[in-house]
């Protein structure tokens, strides 16, 4: 099936300049220290019929749909935030020998905001997101920059898009 192989295709390079995209990152130490820094990174490729969506990090991507016949307005995920609380990243984190739990407050010892990152021996480097480009220290234990991808098929309820990151 032709389609099948496109998609296969499209798939693995789109896997592959996130790869370099981070390697590039990561070896560029001179000007850009990545070892306890990264970003998230979310985009939209889109086509007349459907939306694909590669994804990193806690960025997201949001569809904004309108039912003429109820005069409602909705939204769509179009996107999944990579967060420790996720059951199948927390066990590639756990896997790579890493440690998830909250910040704890110093002066108090109570757990504060939300699950993090951290590798076992020390309280770094504290990441609320499981994957990333850069973040050397995490990449450690098993923090990536392996994209999820998603498609959406466009329907004529679909009106607009907003794809936010707090991120670069």
């Amino acid at each position: 099936n032709p389609n099948v192989h496109q998609k296969e295709e499209l798939y693995a390079l789109i896997k592959d300049v996130f790869e370099e995209s981070n390697r590039r990152l990561c070896d560029n130490d001179e000007e850009i220290n990545s070892f306890f820094s990264g970003s998230t990174c979310v985009s939209v490729i889109y086509t007349p019929t459907k939306l694909i969506c590669p994804n990193i990090g806690d960025s997201r991507a949001v569809i904004g749909k309108y039912n003429a016949q109820t005069c409602k307005w909705s939204s769509f995920e179009l996107t999944r935030d990579h967060k420790p609380t996720e059951q199948d990243e927390a066990e590639r984190i756990l896997n790579s020998g890493g440690r998830i739990q909250p910040f704890t407050d110093e002066d108090t010892g109570e757990p504060v905001g939300p699950q993090r990152v951290w590798i076992m021996e020390d309280d770094v480097p504290g990441l609320a997101m499981t994957r990333s480009f850069g973040d050397i220290v995490a990449a450690s234990v098993g923090v990536n920059s392996v994209p999820e991808i998603t498609e959406y098929i466009l329907s004529e309820d679909d009106k607009f898009m907003l794809v936010a990151s707090d991120g670069v």
